[in-house]
């Protein structure tokens, strides 16, 4: 179909569909070569401030031999994880932590997985668009799209 109206012929033979759209690649996930990028402070602070995080799973640079998916978390964590891969993972791990008590706040590119964090009750909290710091240069750069805050709060911040 080269125009952009669908053809009777098509629509009869069911092969358009309004909302389907050629096939494009996706494109690469951006993993810096060296470094890694972290939040800023004008959205981390405030955040620590209000939630006094004693630990962080996914620290950058993370230690040889560290898995924060394989230990205790604290009473109160701040979550970051790779973008790249594994999010659900994280996602699984701060509501078990959660059912403990713990507090974790996750900061979460928007994707269908969102479902679990709305299912258990976490309070959402929009970002919105952003920079993010490379923490080799200090280099800013703009986040590919809008970022949320998912908090699960443990039984010491709920009220």
């Amino acid at each position: 179909m080269g125009n952009k109206r669908a053809s009777a012929e098509a629509i009869r033979k069911k092969t358009y569909h309004p909302l389907r759209r050629k096939n494009k690649m996706k494109p690469k996930k951006i993993r810096p070569e060296e470094g890694y990028w972290i939040i800023p402070p004008e959205i981390y602070d405030p955040l620590n401030n209000e939630f006094k995080f004693e630990f962080d799973p996914c620290p950058n640079p993370k230690p040889k031999e560290f898995d924060g998916l394989n230990v205790d978390w604290k009473e109160s964590n701040w979550v970051n994880p790779p973008f790249w891969a594994g999010i659900t993972a994280w996602v699984r791990k701060a509501l078990a932590e959660q059912e403990k008590g713990k507090t974790s706040v996750l900061i979460l590119p928007l994707d269908n997985w969102v479902r679990l964090l709305i299912e258990a009750g976490a309070e959402i909290r929009s970002v919105g668009s952003h920079e993010w710091i490379h923490t080799k240069d200090g280099t800013r750069r703009k986040a590919p799209r809008p970022s949320f805050l998912f908090v699960l709060k443990g039984s010491s911040h709920k009220t």
